[in-house]
């Protein structure tokens, strides 16, 4: 599966003066890489993903490996990508997925503000899913629906019957 880590430098580079179906095609090949760099798509893939002919795609192509005189880095002459057996290498794949992003002061800050705010007045921890078991109210009424069973769900109520759901809430709990 590919992965890797994108900041807004991308926005900043000469590669956003080529053209939307060279930044396109570039960011298919990055998604696809693998640890080493490598994208095994081939045209044809590329074009099925990009809704382009083979004509445009061999010419984005064309650009991401070619020499670019106005990229900020100097790797291979600005060079972007290098077709090699069995698809394609993004040359600095390597740079850009070994950068620590963790230790930016922002980054740093953040981390330390979801910490302190992980966990919500009712417990729930943030980015996860809420224990139903605490949360919910099961409880079945008996066929004069006098009284209520924790654990079972033999009525249903419906979403408007909430003086209903209180009711049984009170008995659940044991506030009554």
């Amino acid at each position: 599966m590919g992965f890797v880590k994108l900041d807004e430098g991308v926005i900043y580079s000469s590669l956003m003066c080529e053209g939307d179906a060279v930044f396109k095609i570039f960011m298919i090949l990055l998604a696809t890489c693998s640890r080493d760099g490598i994208s095994p798509l081939s045209i044809s893939i590329i074009m099925r993903l990009c809704s382009k002919t083979r004509e445009e795609v061999v010419k984005c192509l064309t650009i991401l490996e070619s020499p670019d005189e106005n990229s900020r880095s100097k790797n291979d002459e600005g060079r972007r990508i290098e077709i090699i057996d069995g698809g394609f290498f993004v040359i600095n794949h390597k740079k850009y997925r070994e950068f620590d992003y963790s230790t930016k002061a922002e980054a740093v800050r953040k981390r330390k503000y979801r910490h302190r705010n992980d966990k919500k007045k009712d417990g729930t921890v943030v980015g996860r899913v809420p224990d139903k078991s605490r949360h919910s109210v099961y409880a079945s009424a008996s066929e004069e629906g006098k009284s209520a069973e924790k654990g079972t769900a033999k009525e249903v109520l419906p979403l408007g019957d909430m003086e209903k759901m209180s009711d049984i809430l009170k008995k659940v709990v044991g506030d009554e």
